[in-house]
C-alpha cells in the first residue's frame, strides 16, 4: 500500500494543529494582557486548548488519510480496468484482423495460411500447424503448415493420426497447453520438436461436432511459453477456422449438387425436346395422312355427290344428295380443323400468339367475345411454343365443351424468365373437386406436359368461371417474327 495518503493526512492535520495553536497562545496572551491577574486561568485554557486541538487533529488526520486511501483504490481500480480494456481492445483488433484474413480468402488453403500468418504474429511459436482428420482412415492431413524452417510433415502430407498427436490430446476436447514437452509423453513427432528445440505446445480442437474435424497446434522453443491469454486467442482462432472450414465444405457440397442438378435439368429439357420433337413429327405424319387420304377422299366424295344431284330429277333423291353432300362437308372440314390441331402450321411461321387467335376464332362462334393479349417483345423457342399451344388448345377446348361461356380471355407474358399464361372464361367454372380428382384426362394432360417441360399448371375456380394459369421455363429466347 502506497504512504502517500498517510503523508497527505499528516500535513493536513499539522497544518490545522499549527493554526489552531497559534491561535489559541495568540488570544490568550490577548486576554492576559487585557485582563491583569487572570494569568493562570489563561495558562488553564491554552492547556485546554491544545489538548482539544491535538483529539481533534488526530480525529481530522484518521478522516482525511481514510478518504484519500480510498480515492487511490478507486484510481488503482482505473488504471487496472485501463489496462484490461486495452488488452481486451488490442485482442479484439487482432481477431478482427484474423476474420479479415478468412473473409478476403477464395478458397480453403489459402484462408487457413493467412490465418496462421496472422497467428504467428500474436503468438510466439516457430511453427503453426492446421490438421483434419480422416477418420475412416485414421489418418490426419497436414493442411497448412507455417514454420520458419523445414522439420515435420510439410503442408499436403498425409500421415498416421498417432504420429502427429496422442490419443490423451483428442480426448481432452479443449485447448491444452504443454509447458515442456520433455516432461511429455513421446510420440513420433515430438521426437522431431524436441530435435529442433522445441518445449512448448499449445493444442486447440476444432470441433464443429463430434469427433473434432482438426486442430490447430502451436510450437515454441521456450518452456511455458504460452499463458493463458495465447490459449484464449488459439481457442478463438481455432473456433474461427472451424466455422470457416465447415462453411466451405457445405459450400463445396451445395456446389457440386447444383452441378449435379444442372446436369440433370440439361438432361431433362433435352429429353423433353426429344420428346415434343417425335410427338410432332408423328402428328405431322398422321396430317399428311390424313389430307392425303381421307380428306381428298371426301372431297372427292362431295364433287360426285354434287354431279348426281344436278342429274337427278327426282326430288326426294336430291335432297337425300344435299343432305349426304352436307354431311360429307362437314365432316371435311372437322377433318380439317383435326390437321391443324395436330400441325398448325402457323406456328413456326407466324409465333404462337398468333396462332392461338386464329385458333380462338375457329373455335367459337362469333357471338363469343374472345381475346388475346401479350406483352412478348421476343417469340419463344419451338418446343416451349409446341407445349404452350397444347395447354391453350386442351384449356379452350374444356371451355368450348363444357363452361358455357361468352367470353374467353388469354395473356401471354414473360414472368421469372419462363412463359406465364393465363386462360380465363366467364362460364359455369369447375366443381370444387374436379381440379384435383384424377381421371380427367384432359385436365391431367395439360398438368403432365406443363411438368415435362419443368413448369407447372394451375386450374382454379374464379368470381365467374375457371382460371388456367401454366408457366414454362424459358429456353434462350429468339427474335420475334416481325
Amino acid at each position: 500500500m502506497s504512504h502517500r495518503p498517510t503523508r497527505v493526512a499528516a500535513r493536513i492535520a499539522g497544518v490545522y494543529a499549527l493554526v489552531a495553536a497559534a491561535w489559541i497562545l495568540v488570544s490568550d496572551r490577548i486576554l492576559a494582557t487585557v485582563l491583569d491577574g487572570a494569568g493562570a486561568l489563561a495558562v488553564g485554557g491554552t492547556m485546554k486548548g491544545i489538548g482539544f486541538v491535538l483529539v481533534t487533529s488526530i480525529l481530522l488526520f484518521t478522516y482525511v488519510r481514510r478518504e484519500i486511501t480510498k480515492v487511490e483504490l478507486v484510481n488503482v481500480g482505473l488504471r487496472h480496468h485501463e489496462r484490461e480494456l486495452d488488452r481486451r481492445a488490442r485482442r479484439l483488433a487482432d481477431l478482427h484482423a484474423i476474420d479479415v484474413e478468412i473473409l478476403a480468402a477464395t478458397e480453403p488453403r489459402e484462408l487457413v495460411a493467412g490465418a496462421l500468418a496472422r497467428l504467428r504474429e500474436l503468438v510466439p511459436c516457430q511453427r503453426a500447424s492446421v490438421l483434419l482428420f480422416d477418420d475412416p482412415e485414421d489418418c490426419a492431413r497436414m493442411f497448412v503448415v507455417d514454420q520458419e524452417e523445414q522439420f515435420g510433415p510439410g503442408t499436403g502430407v498425409t500421415v498416421p493420426l498417432d504420429e502427429v498427436i496422442t490419443a490423451e490430446l483428442l480426448a481432452a476436447g479443449k485447448v491444452v497447453a504443454i509447458d515442456d514437452l520433455e516432461t511429455f509423453d513421446r510420440w513420433p513427432l515430438l521426437d522431431r520438436l524436441l530435435d529442433r528445440g522445441i518445449r512448448s505446445l499449445l493444442f486447440a480442437p476444432m470441433v464443429s461436432d463430434q469427433p473434432a474435424m482438426g486442430a490447430l497446434v502451436l510450437s515454441f522453443t521456450q518452456p511455458s511459453g504460452y499463458d493463458d491469454e495465447h490459449t484464449a486467442i488459439a481457442k478463438e482462432v481455432a473456433y474461427q477456422l472451424t466455422i470457416a472450414l465447415t462453411q466451405g465444405a457445405m459450400r463445396a457440397q451445395l456446389d457440386a449438387r447444383l452441378e449435379d442438378l444442372r446436369r440433370s435439368d440439361t438432361t431433362r429439357r433435352k429429353l423433353h425436346a426429344d420428346l415434343v420433337t417425335a410427338q410432332e413429327d408423328e402428328r405431322r405424319r398422321i396430317a399428311e395422312d390424313l389430307h392425303d387420304d381421307p380428306v381428298q377422299a371426301l372431297t372427292t366424295i362431295g364433287l360426285r355427290l354434287a354431279a348426281i344431284g344436278v342429274r337427278t330429277t327426282d326430288p326426294m333423291t336430291r335432297a337425300a344428295l344435299e343432305n349426304l353432300e352436307d354431311l360429307v362437308s362437314r365432316a371435311t372440314r372437322r377433318l380439317r380443323g383435326l390437321m391443324f390441331d395436330l400441325r398448325p402450321p402457323t406456328l413456326e411461321q407466324d409465333g404462337l400468339v398468333v396462332t392461338i387467335k386464329r385458333t380462338l376464332d375457329r373455335t367459337f362462334s362469333p357471338e363469343m367475345d374472345v381475346r388475346c393479349e401479350t406483352t412478348l417483345s421476343e417469340e419463344p423457342t419451338l418446343d416451349v411454343s409446341l407445349t404452350a399451344y397444347r395447354i391453350v388448345l386442351e384449356a379452350i377446348t374444356n371451355v368450348r365443351k363444357h363452361a358455357r361461356a361468352t367470353t374467353v380471355e388469354i395473356d401471354v407474358h414473360e414472368e421469372q424468365g419462363g412463359l406465364l399464361v393465363r386462360i380465363t372464361d366467364d362460364g359455369v367454372g369447375l366443381a370444387p373437386d374436379v381440379a384435383s380428382e384424377p381421371g380427367h384426362i384432359g385436365l391431367d394432360s395439360m398438368h403432365e406436359r406443363a411438368a415435362r417441360a419443368g413448369g407447372w399448371c394451375h386450374l382454379e375456380p374464379c368470381l365467374r368461371g375457371t382460371e388456367v394459369r401454366f408457366w414454362l421455363p424459358q429456353e434462350p429466347l429468339v427474335a420475334a417474327a416481325g
